[in-house]
């Protein structure tokens, strides 16, 4: 073989030419960027879904307590003492024998807590009577200070519950559920 007939003969070069170099850099940012949107969007769901999880939960937590206190509406009141005190659309007052933090003197308090305060504990006394909240027209509560049989107080205190118009949000179907003791 003589050398012009392998100078005539070339061969194949190794690698990739610049355009093809740049065909495949254009081509790996688009599916790059198209992954990191991807990314994104699921992540931003996740954290929507994982706030009205949240949303959800508080809402169950709040109304699984509510039915705690309420299912014991009337317990341990004194014949003299209403059981349901105010009851409206958008307000529930009752009294009940709810919690109680002496063990000594426990009648039939539903729970015992030493760290309540002693004004919850005993039923409300007329001289700090005040309106329920929501109620309408405006009613006014404790009309007398309830006693036992004995003259004690009663160990009744009276539980509020009441829905507010949530006005931290733009909705106008977001309401807030208050919880008073006497």
């Amino acid at each position: 073989m003589s050398n012009s007939a392998i100078a005539g003969h070339r061969r194949p070069r190794a690698g990739f030419s610049l355009v093809e170099l740049l065909i495949v850099v254009t081509m790996m940012f688009a599916i790059t960027g198209a992954v990191a949107s991807m990314f994104r969007s699921q992540s931003r769901a996740f954290t929507a879904n994982e706030a009205r999880y949240d949303m959800v939960q508080n809402g169950r937590g709040t109304i699984e307590e509510s039915e705690r206190v309420i299912r014991t509406m009337g317990a341990g009141t004194p014949d003299n003492q209403p059981v349901l005190v105010y009851g409206a659309p958008t307000v529930l007052a009752f009294n009940t024998d709810y919690v109680e933090q002496d063990t000594v003197n426990m009648r039939w308090a539903a729970y015992f807590d030493p760290d309540t305060p002693t004004a919850e504990t005993i039923a409300w006394d007329q001289t700090v009577a005040a309106a329920i909240p929501n109620s309408s027209p405006s009613y006014t509560y404790p009309t007398s200070t309830y006693q036992l049989g004995n003259g004690a107080t009663s160990p009744a205190e009276t539980y509020i519950f009441y829905f507010v118009s949530d006005s931290s949000t733009t909705r106008t179907d977001d309401y807030i559920l208050y919880q008073r003791v006497n």
